[in-house]
């Protein structure tokens, strides 16, 4: 809630009958000081929840002792009855707006929470259920077992909103995946034997691939290796296949388990995701400290890269690996690379597949850390067919997310913003604060500001 500045006003009258009595002395002097803790917290508001509800909470409790321990006064009587105002706030209402600004505190202080109230606002409950139980986990990882299980809760209710089939399986694979990342293996097992269940009853055979793909990848971040292979066997449709288990090569690499990340990545048979997977591996070597097997890796994906005979697809595919190149350390290499994928960019003759692939080497270079040039490319790929790339905003959504992954978290805030759909927007907000909350890297004075304003125009 956003309220106008909370100037105490002590009524004369009152103050004129309470000088004639001890106890009423002390509740005057408690209710002055009251005045003044609030008219600091309303002064705070503006820029420290944090503060503001200290000084919200210390004015409280001072109008809490005159009910309690000065009952009898005449200030007690009226602060009790709602008829002695704090400007045009009474005692009860004062009592509300310290629970608000607590949750608002809250958010400031743990960008988890701030991402768990964003969540709430997604109106998509497929979209909702998945960033819930994300935050979910990450409360557990925390120690904030009271919010983890709150999270959860709230992704379960979600998921009964949903009616589309795939949709809903999709909500119970992420749901199950989150839970096996808190070590709940039988709720873990529970949701995914749902989502298995439902593939049954999908008649559409995009609509399964699509969903059984999904299945897998969640398996795989749930750490259900064996799982997530069975399901892959049922994938009939070789691009889904390859993605799929590139997903599960990003989820052993994640985990360090870099020999197995390799050994699902060979069995990728599409080309650009071979590629880029491989290139993902190397880079996990080389952080390692396992140049040699990094060297035969970059060098094995880039052959991949270059045989691609769609210029879009080969230049996007550079680009990823170009991202890869610059995570290790290898500037020189990685900008080699993006200035090839822009200039076979720039001889694609259809102006919708350019855009399309500018765009996506602009997410590229945002994940690199090259915010200016990704901005310029951004900025070209939208102004040359003068539309956006995907409809509804999620092209800044993805391009926020690119920013965020780099950890150039002031940008991705602000790119976040200029999403016009609420719902998407308060998707890519809450994801960037989870991405925020993991990076450790919380004292940014602009990025404070930026967290104060968007908790600013939440209603809570």
């Amino acid at each position: 809630m956003k309220r106008n500045l909370l100037y105490i006003t002590v009524c004369m009258a009152l103050i004129t009958v309470l000088g004639c009595s001890k106890p009423a002395n002390k509740a005057n002097k408690l209710f002055q000081a009251a005045s003044k803790d609030v008219q600091m917290a309303q002064e705070l508001e503006k820029t420290d929840y944090s503060g503001a509800f200290t000084k919200y909470k210390s004015g409280l409790e001072k109008l809490s002792i005159i009910v309690t321990k000065y009952s009898s006064t005449q200030i007690a009587e009226k602060l009790k009855q709602n008829n002695c105002e704090i400007e045009t706030i009474t005692y009860k209402e004062l009592k509300t707006l310290v629970r608000q600004v607590k949750i608002r505190a809250n958010a400031e202080q743990n960008p988890l929470v701030l991402a768990y109230l964003l969540a709430q606002k997604i109106t998509d409950p497929e979209q909702r259920a998945g960033v819930l139980s994300t935050i979910a986990a990450d409360f557990s990882k925390e120690g904030l077992m009271d919010k983890s299980i709150e999270a959860f809760s709230k992704a379960q209710q979600s998921v009964t909103n949903i009616d589309n089939i795939d949709q809903k399986i999709i909500a119970l694979a992420a749901i199950g995946a989150s839970y096996a990342k808190t070590g709940q293996r039988i709720k873990s097992n529970k949701y995914f034997s749902r989502a298995v269940s439902l593939t049954k009853s999908l008649d559409n055979p995009n609509l399964k691939v699509k969903a059984l793909s999904s299945i897998a990848s969640s398996y795989a971040k749930g750490g259900y290796y064996s799982n997530a292979f069975e399901i892959v066997k049922a994938i009939q449709q070789s691009f889904v296949k390859s993605w799929t288990i590139s997903e599960i090569a990003a989820s052993y690499s994640a985990t360090n388990q870099y020999s197995q990340a390799l050994e699902t990545a060979k069995k990728i048979e599409n080309n650009d995701l071979k590629a880029i997977s491989l290139s993902g591996i190397a880079e996990k070597f080389m952080e390692s400290g396992e140049k040699e097997k990094a060297d035969k890796l970059f060098s094995e994906a880039l052959e991949l890269a270059k045989s691609i005979k769609k210029m879009d697809q080969r230049a996007t595919t550079l680009s990823e690996i170009a991202i890869n190149f610059s995570k290790s350390g290898q500037k020189e290499k990685a900008a080699q690379l993006f200035d090839l994928a822009t200039d076979i960019t720039n001889g694609i003759d259809n102006d919708d597949v350019k855009s399309r692939t500018l765009y996506l080497i602009s997410n590229a270079y945002a994940k690199s850390g090259e915010i200016q040039k990704a901005e310029q490319l951004f900025s070209s790929a939208v102004n040359l067919t003068k539309k956006p790339i995907f409809t509804k905003g999620w092209d800044i959504y993805f391009h926020a997310i690119s920013q965020a992954d780099a950890d150039q978290f002031n940008e991705a805030f602000k790119t976040a913003g200029k999403i016009k759909n609420e719902s998407i927007k308060a998707k890519t907000l809450s994801e960037i604060c989870i991405k925020y909350a993991k990076s450790g890297n919380k004292d940014n004075i602009q990025t404070k500001t930026i967290i104060h304003s968007i908790i600013n125009k939440l209603s809570v």
